[in-house]
């Protein structure tokens, strides 16, 4: 398995939102972020896309898709002389259908039709698969157009928005999850995304190591050991790892663990102390304090959240 595939089964989705917006210039409005990953796909016409505080924004237009990683605050307007509202008051948001969210704008100004897409999880791990991306990620229309993966997922969600049968929920679900990884894997293939794990999983040499970490997460590695399934010298191999990751090799390795045992807490299938023994700790004691160090939680936090979401 490679390593972007096994990230997204380490990732237990929680919940998704999709809202399709038809929308009339003049308009704007300011979504809170805060969500694992947020995505607006042009369905016709263009917007400007900004992160405020900051000079970033990008100008979308029919076929583009923006991706922001870790869901910043964010602005989403006709142009740059449109006063954003935050999305809690803004009229003609249309809750009643759960599966699919509608927003329309009247008027004669220029039209934009969007989709938008955003996912919670409960997975611990991706904050260091996504950090050091850009804040807003675009994936350029091509020939007037989304790329083909992606298309035929749209169309496929929005035909089953429309279809109103039963089983809607689970299939938008799915569906919303293939959309987040065909834009992963379009920004992996097409975009040089420098610094970053997403990166680094392209790159042939620290792509190798990473795929063979994931597939066995629990192996006795080394620095020797990652460095020969890179291909390369242990000094290069760990230099080029921290700069691409901003973790060491066996930093990455105990993250990765700590995370399948986050996984396995929220499950609840087995005691603290079984799973810490699984994930390579001698005591309760020293598993807990390496999984503080690395999410800020105990592990007896993790599984009471756990047994509380599923009550």
């Amino acid at each position: 398995m490679d390593a972007l595939s096994s990230l997204l089964n380490e990732i237990r989705f929680e919940g998704w939102f999709f809202c399709r917006s038809d929308l009339a210039a003049p308009w704007g409005f300011e979504l809170p972020g805060g969500r694992l990953v947020a995505l607006h796909a042009v369905l016709e016409g263009h917007c400007r896309l900004d992160i405020p505080g900051t000079d970033e924004a990008v100008e979308l237009k029919t076929g583009d898709v923006a991706l922001l990683p870790l869901d910043s605050r964010h602005w989403l307007r006709s142009d740059a002389t449109s006063s954003p509202v935050a999305v809690t008051l803004l009229q003609g948001l249309d809750r009643r259908d759960r599966n699919m969210t509608t927003f329309r704008m009247p008027g004669t100004g220029l039209r934009c039709k969007l989709l938008t897409a955003s996912f919670t999880a409960q997975g611990l791990f991706q904050g260091v698969a996504l950090r050091g991306l850009p804040r807003i990620i675009v994936l350029d229309a091509t020939d007037g157009g989304f790329p083909t993966g992606i298309r035929r997922v749209i169309e496929a969600i929005m035909a089953e928005s429309q279809a109103a049968q039963v089983g809607v929920a689970p299939i938008l679900r799915r569906l919303g999850e293939v959309l987040l990884v065909q834009a992963l894997r379009e920004a992996v293939t097409t975009l040089p995304l420098r610094g970053a794990w997403l990166s680094a999983i392209a790159d042939p040499s620290l792509g190798r190591a990473l795929a063979a970490i994931h597939a066995r997460p629990m192996a006795p590695w080394t620095l020797v050991t990652l460095a020969a399934e890179a291909g390369a010298s242990r000094s290069s191999f760990a230099e080029r790892f921290r700069e691409a990751i901003g973790l060491t090799p066996m930093a990455y390795v105990a993250k990765l663990r700590l995370s399948l045992a986050a996984n396995a807490l929220q499950s609840g299938r087995d005691s603290i102390s079984r799973i810490s023994v699984a994930y390579g700790y001698r005591s309760v004691s020293g598993f807990t304090l390496a999984f503080r160090r690395a999410f800020g939680r105990t592990p007896a936090d993790v599984r009471r959240a756990a047994r509380t979401d599923g009550a």
